[in-house]
Order: C-alpha cells, then sequence, then structure tokens
C-alpha cells in the first residue's frame, strides 16, 4: 500500500470530467464510491505509467482507463483496486485533474502496483480535497505481460464519491467543462477580450453539486459562475442562472448532459460589466426527465 497523505498538486481546472479511455461503469452505495474497468491488451489507448516513487517512469506503454471522481467531504480516503476471477499484477495512479497521458508525472498525486493483497491488488491511502476533480487511472504494470482483464475499485472514506462526467466536445473531451446536479447538466465556456485576446475558460478549483465556475486568465479570479436549479414545482422548469462581475466577453453553453438537442447559449459582449442573468425557462422538466431517464 503506498501512503501519501501530504502530496497535493493544484491543478488549472479541477472541475473536470475527462472521460473514459476504456469501460467503467461507476457506482456509488452508501458512503462508498465504485467502478469496474475493463482492460484491453489491443485497446489503442496507451501510456508508459509513473512509478511508485512518482518521479520516475516504467518502461514501455501499457493500455489504461480512466475514471474521473470527486468527494463531498474533505479527508483521507482508500482507493483499492483488485482484478477479477484471478490475480493479475496491474498499477493504479491517481492525478489531480487533468490528466496528461503524454505527460504521466504531471498532477500526480499517489501511484501504487502491489497492495495488502500481493499481485492482483493495489491500494492507495491519499488526502482528497471536498470538490477538486481527481483522476483514477488503471494499467497494466508491465508491458511485456499484459493481456485483457476486468477490475473492481472501491473508494472509501469520510464522504461520499461522485463519478465526474461531462463531454461537450467530442471527441477531443477536453478538461475545461464543468458539471452540474451529479452529472445531469454540462456547462461550457468561451471567452474574449479587447482585441485578439480569448480562449476556452477553465473550470475553477471549487465546485458544488449544484453550481460552477470559470476562470479567465486568471485562476484565482472566478469571472462568470453558472447555477441550475430544479424549480418543476414552480414553472415546470429548470432554470439556469449566470453571476460575476467581469467585464470580459464571454459565451456559455449549457446543456442536458448527453443530450446535445437541449442547449441553451448565453452571452456578454466585452467592454461592459455582467449582471446577473436568470433564465427561467432553460430547460422543460419533462425533457430533462426523458433526456436522463435514456442515459
Amino acid at each position: 500500500m503506498t501512503n501519501h497523505l501530504g502530496r497535493r498538486s493544484w491543478a488549472l481546472a479541477v472541475l473536470v470530467a475527462v472521460g473514459l479511455a476504456g469501460g467503467s461503469t461507476a457506482r456509488a452505495f452508501g458512503g462508498t464510491f465504485g467502478w469496474n474497468d475493463l482492460l484491453e491488451a489491443s485497446q489503442s489507448a496507451k501510456y508508459v505509467h509513473p512509478n511508485e516513487d512518482l518521479a520516475t517512469l516504467s518502461s514501455g506503454e501499457v493500455p489504461y482507463t480512466t475514471l474521473s471522481f470527486w468527494v463531498d467531504r474533505s479527508g483521507v480516503y482508500t482507493l483499492t483496486s483488485e482484478t477479477l476471477f484471478e490475480p493479475i499484477d496491474h498499477f493504479v495512479a491517481l492525478y489531480n485533474a487533468p490528466f496528461d497521458p503524454t505527460k504521466p508525472l504531471e498532477n500526480l498525486v499517489a501511484a501504487d502496483d502491489d497492495g495488502t493483497g500481493g499481485a492482483g491488488t493495489a491500494e492507495l491511502r491519499v488526502a482528497l480535497v471536498a470538490g477538486v476533480i481527481y483522476q483514477a487511472v488503471t494499467s497494466c504494470a508491465n508491458a511485456s505481460d499484459c493481456f485483457s482483464f476486468n477490475l473492481s475499485n472501491v473508494l472509501t472514506g469520510p464522504g461520499q464519491g461522485r463519478h465526474s462526467a461531462c463531454f461537450l466536445d467530442e471527441p477531443e473531451r477536453r478538461d475545461d467543462n464543468t458539471d452540474l446536479r451529479l452529472g445531469a447538466f454540462c456547462a461550457r465556456t468561451t471567452w474574449n477580450g479587447v482585441g485578439p485576446a480569448g480562449g476556452i475558460a477553465h473550470a475553477s478549483t471549487s465546485r458544488s453539486e449544484l453550481s460552477g465556475a470559470f476562470w479567465f486568465r486568471d485562476a484565482d479570479v472566478r469571472e462568470v459562475e453558472v447555477r441550475v436549479l430544479d424549480r418543476c414545482a414552480t414553472n415546470g422548469y429548470w432554470w439556469v442562472i449566470l453571476s460575476g462581475a467581469t467585464t470580459l466577453g464571454f459565451e456559455m453553453k449549457v446543456r442536458i448532459n448527453d443530450a446535445p438537442v437541449f442547449e441553451k447559449t448565453y452571452r456578454h459582449p466585452a467592454g461592459s460589466r455582467f449582471s446577473t442573468r436568470v433564465d427561467r425557462t432553460a430547460f422543460r422538466c419533462t425533457d430533462v426527465e426523458s433526456a436522463l431517464s435514456a442515459r
């Protein structure tokens, strides 16, 4: 087991929802968050995994899968991973999102090869911060001894783990999106200033289930915040509320996750101060229910 209670790296965009590189299914139950992975030796997603010292790399590319998650309470958590059916040597790494397979030491928090159960297990004990998005990356341990197998992963600790899943820019699946209401809605923002300045906004380093924020040029400055509220009992709609005091221009797209047909776009021109905007008819409750039930 690898213990990393003191090591933390601060990511630029921890409200991310970077996708599953392989087959992963998540589940949450009673303070425990778990998911299964399928690693296939022939898959195209591969990287050179870090070693347990967090400073050096192994040799040879191996297939991997990723899952993005966050916890609702800060504290020390244990992540255990175990192969199903038979013990097979594998590796687990934990990242402060974003995880970049071409830079496997960047944003690395913890890593482990053999857990207390020996080959076929891996175990991390690590301090996690509420609201920060982390990415668990599972892979083969060795390039020379890698074939297809199934994994069961479980996160336990003082709070509840939540799967983060929000993809507005397929197939790139960037790390700059914000998921809301446990992934039911997604938001993405681009910004522009006076002249050529501008680009994709970054998700802020704090979040809740109800709201998220974006920064443009300075990670310490939250330029605009978005909230999605259930007002079905009031007028039959989910409301979208934007707030902030930026004078920069931006365009924000908010949609029901996995349902691009249900998308709203909000724009603000550069040069004027933004004031709170409330869209009381953003998404029909019947549309939201239908789209989410089909997922």
